[in-house]
């Protein structure tokens, strides 16, 4: 399946500097509207007003005037590590991301943005045996051969496997960062992050100098869940972090793909299962066709209706 808009690599000018400088103060104005709140009022009413909205209109505001050179210096760094930065604003925002109530005002990333990316997350645990890890990998390569990008996590385990076989297979492949991007986690997936980068995506919604926390990885998962049209659960233990994506996954009616290991030895597997929120396959070929009719369905459905 192959994009119909053009791509936008790190460096490329979409929305200009002085919006993206406004819409990065706004993010860090502590308020009690939330981060969804102020996209919403964003993309209704433009950055200056959601400047209005948190700070006041007052004529003159130290406050403001000191976390606008804050953020332009910020920026400019930015810039010069060859990072990219895109506002919700900007035409190349990834489109089915844009309409997630989770939708990031501003997405940070190295490589090339593709805003219709026919993307299908795989993940799942990160301590996996060598079958479970060559299941992830033939995953990733159906689908490729399909002509679908595979999302996923940079992650050890499956995430790693999905990343590299689809370098492998010579296809495109998005990493969805839960650190900023002046970080790499682990640590061992830099040179497969240089890779990513070569061909495909790396983003995050996080400022480049955040180092992760335990709050971040269920927000990460939310961002790669509404990025792609599909999720499969390779692997995954009751109490797994994935089980954050594949909840996301129903909320932003995407489809859900789980393995009969998940839908076995997990309870929400089970229930997902049962509910009809989820399909279960028994092997890689069939997640991969199983995701093919689902993004096919999905853009058959958004031509009709978007």
């Amino acid at each position: 399946m192959e994009p119909s808009t053009t791509a936008l690599r790190a460096g490329a000018r979409g929305v200009d500097d002085e919006t993206i400088i406004k819409i990065l103060v706004a993010t860090r104005k502590y308020h009690p509207l939330t981060q969804p709140e102020r996209v919403q009022l964003l993309q209704q009413e433009g950055a200056d007003y959601l400047l209005e909205a948190l700070f006041g209109t007052t004529l003159i505001d130290p406050e403001l005037e000191l976390e606008i050179e804050r953020a332009c210096v910020d920026l400019q760094r930015w810039q010069a590590q060859g990072y990219g930065v895109l506002s919700v604003l900007d035409h190349a925002y990834p489109r089915y991301l844009r309409g997630a109530w989770e939708a990031p005002a501003l997405l940070y990333y190295q490589g090339e943005v593709v805003p219709e990316d026919t993307a299908v997350s795989v993940v799942g645990s990160r301590r996996v045996s060598p079958d479970v890890r060559d299941q992830a990998a033939r995953t990733a390569e159906e689908l490729v051969s399909r002509g679908l990008t595979v999302a996923s996590g940079l992650a050890a385990g499956i995430d790693g496997a999905a990343h590299d076989a689809a370098l492998e297979a010579q296809g495109r492949t998005v990493a969805v960062m839960g650190t900023g991007l002046d970080h790499t986690y682990p640590a061992s997936h830099l040179q497969l992050r240089e890779q990513i980068v070569e061909t495909g995506l790396v983003l995050s919604q996080f400022e480049p100098d955040f180092s992760g926390a335990k709050f971040a990885f269920p927000m990460r998962n939310h961002v790669m869940s509404a990025y792609g049209l599909a999720t499969i659960v390779i692997s995954a233990q009751e109490k797994s972090g994935t089980r954050h994506q594949a909840r996301a996954a129903i909320g932003h009616s995407r489809g859900l793909i789980i393995s009969d290991q998940v839908a076995r030895e997990t309870s929400w597997g089970h229930e997902y299962a049962e509910r009809g929120l989820a399909r279960v396959v028994y092997s890689a070929e069939e997640a991969a066709a199983v995701a093919h009719e689902l993004v096919t369905a999905h853009l058959r459905g958004t031509q009709l209706f978007g």
